[in-house]
C-alpha cells in the first residue's frame, strides 16, 4: 500500500469514527512520504474527535512549525484550547486564523463563543455580527462539530438586541445529553 492509499484508508477509518486507527494510518502515510501538513492536520482532527486534546494540540502545533500561515492549524488548535477551557489562548489562535483567512464564518463563531466564555461579551458581539451574515446554518454546523453553543450564543445575542439582563434556558433532550458529555470530559 503506498502513502496515498494509506491516507485514503485513514480517511475511511475517520469516517467510521475509528479515530485512533485513522490517526495511526495518517501517521504511517506521512512516514511513507505523504504531505506532512495534511497528515498532521488529519492526525490532530482524529485526536480532537477522540478527546485526546493535548495530542491534537501537538499535531496542530507541528503544522504551525512547518507552515506558520496555515489558517486551519490555528483554527483547530483554537478549538482544542476551547475544549481545555483555555479561552484566552483559543481567542488568540482563532484571531490568527481569521487574520489569515477572513472568509471562515466558523472561526468568527468559535472566537465569539470563546470571547463570551472569557467574559468579553462586547467583543463576542462583534464576532456574532460577522456570523449573522452567514446564517443559522453555520451555527448549527459548529454545534454539530464541537457541541452546543446556545448559552453563550443566546447571551451575546441578547446583547445585540439590547437585553442586558441574564438569560435563562431550559436544556432538553439532545442539548442536555451534549452538556453531560462535555461535563464528563
Amino acid at each position: 500500500m503506498d502513502h496515498e492509499e494509506m491516507f485514503e484508508k485513514g480517511q475511511e477509518l475517520f469516517a467510521q469514527n475509528k479515530f485512533d486507527e485513522s490517526a495511526e494510518m495518517f501517521a504511517k502515510a506521512m512516514d511513507e512520504g505523504y504531505d506532512p501538513v495534511i497528515a498532521h492536520l488529519s492526525i490532530g482532527a482524529a485526536y480532537l474527535n477522540n478527546g485526546r486534546i493535548d495530542e491534537a494540540m501537538h499535531e496542530f502545533s507541528q503544522v504551525v512549525e512547518i507552515d506558520k500561515d496555515n489558517d486551519r492549524a490555528y483554527f483547530y488548535r483554537g478549538i482544542a484550547y476551547m475544549n481545555k477551557g483555555d479561552f484566552p489562548c483559543a481567542v488568540a489562535d482563532l484571531s490568527h486564523s481569521i487574520s489569515l483567512n477572513g472568509g471562515r464564518p466558523l472561526a468568527f463563531l468559535a472566537r465569539g463563543v470563546a470571547r463570551a466564555e472569557a467574559g468579553k461579551d462586547e467583543e463576542a458581539v462583534e464576532d456574532f455580527k460577522q456570523v449573522a451574515a452567514y446564517s443559522e446554518v453555520e451555527r448549527k454546523s459548529f454545534e454539530n462539530l464541537f457541541g452546543s453553543t446556545m448559552t453563550s450564543f443566546d447571551r451575546t445575542r441578547a446583547l445585540l438586541e439590547g437585553e442586558r439582563g441574564p438569560l435563562s434556558q431550559v436544556l432538553k433532550g439532545e442539548d442536555l445529553e451534549r452538556l453531560k458529555m462535555w461535563l464528563d470530559r
